[in-house]
């Protein structure tokens, strides 16, 4: 019993060792974004990726919202560890917007990539309301910008 239990903490220690290697690139390895070195930068991205993903949403294109959702997904997971700027009661609401965030972007790319884009659109409807009160944990000058599609990072090509 002894040696299950030297097992599974060595196991836990492996894996806590290899966060820290990780964190300069947030989702899997098929949209690994990298993450910008400030709050602001971040937010300018993820304003960028809704207009995105909201426009790939409208024109069908599974692919794009696969792949901005995911590196959107990235980019929001990694602003609670960013976010130095705020008292620590308002970085556990960002952490539990964060995690909602995310599963909205899931479904809204789950449900792209099943062709139902109707549900896809409902989904980025609860992002946009969502966002906005996670971006009212911030002030407006850090969450403000916009960067432009054609500045954004590039969607791998499909492998399917």
């Amino acid at each position: 019993m002894k040696t299950k239990s030297i097992l599974t903490l060595l196991v836990a220690l492996t894996g806590l060792a290899t966060v820290g290697l990780a964190d300069e690139k947030k989702g899997d390895d098929h949209h690994a974004v990298e993450i910008p070195k400030t709050t602001k930068e971040i937010w300018s991205q993820l304003n960028g990726l809704e207009d995105t993903v909201n426009a790939a949403v409208a024109k069908k294109d599974a692919h794009v919202v696969h792949g901005r959702a995911e590196q959107a997904t990235g980019l929001l997971n990694a602003l609670p560890g960013k976010s130095t700027e705020l008292k620590d009661i308002a970085k556990k609401r960002v952490d539990g917007y964060v995690k909602s965030l995310a599963k909205i972007l899931d479904a809204a790319h789950d449900a792209a990539d099943d062709g139902k884009f109707d549900g896809a659109a409902k989904s980025m409807k609860s992002y946009a309301s969502l966002i906005k009160t996670l971006k009212a944990q911030y002030d407006k000058d850090t969450t403000s910008g916009k960067t432009a599609e054609k500045d954004l990072p590039q969607i791998p090509e499909k492998k399917h």
